[in-house]
């Protein structure tokens, strides 16, 4: 019970600095975005957390950003994310505090590292949970051509976890298309929790500015 408390009021402080970055506290957010869609199944960290509509709303102020998703699911996600970084001479540093309220209230810290790899940028993620879990992702985005109304993209990530009670390695590769707001995400998972090979979602949304 002191722990299902504990987290409520870490969900809500949370909450509330995503929204004050995100809308300012009176000045208006340098970047905010709302948007809406449905995932064929949500993948998070190589996983598959849930088919269903959703809704993101996202804000940076400064070196600070925020992140709020809500998964309609049929246990309802959501997902509160807070995050900071620095540029260096060495690369760009990142660090982020996720906290995820479905069957039940984790929270998790990351850092990321931004590098080149055979000169494609790529993002190296390691988080752990309050549980001591942990994973390392790689994961990397490529732009094939965009004219400013057209976009394609191709990405991928490999990750794998540690101390979970049974650990896991995974492959997603992806192909993305924008045309003006909208955009069209073919996922292919690779996952040896649930298959040797790999498995195709769509995901569909809707991009706003504001």
């Amino acid at each position: 019970m002191k722990k299902l408390l504990t987290n409520k009021w870490l969900l809500i402080g949370i909450g509330i600095v995503a929204l004050l970055i995100i809308f300012g506290g009176g000045n208006k957010a340098e970047a905010a975005t709302l948007e809406l869609g449905k995932y064929g199944d949500r993948i998070d960290g190589g996983l598959y957390t849930g088919e269903g509509n959703y809704a993101i709303l996202s804000g940076e102020l400064g070196i600070f950003g925020a992140n709020i998703e809500y998964v309609d699911t049929d246990d309802s996600q959501l997902y509160t994310t807070l995050t900071t970084g620095l540029s260096t001479p060495l690369g760009d540093f990142g660090v982020y505090g996720l906290l995820s309220s479905t069957d039940e209230d984790t929270f998790e810290v990351g850092a990321t590292y931004g590098l080149s790899l055979l000169g494609v940028d790529s993002l190296l993620d390691v988080a752990i949970d309050e549980d001591s879990q942990y994973t390392v992702d790689l994961s990397t985005e490529v732009p094939v051509f965009d004219n400013g109304s057209f976009a394609v993209s191709v990405g991928g990530a490999y990750g794998k976890s540690f101390e979970y009670d049974v650990d896991y390695d995974y492959v997603l590769g992806y192909a993305r298309l924008d045309i003006d707001a909208l955009y069209v995400k073919l996922n292919y998972l690779q996952n040896d929790l649930y298959s040797d090979d790999f498995e195709a979602t769509t995901d569909v949304g809707l991009s706003l500015d504001f």
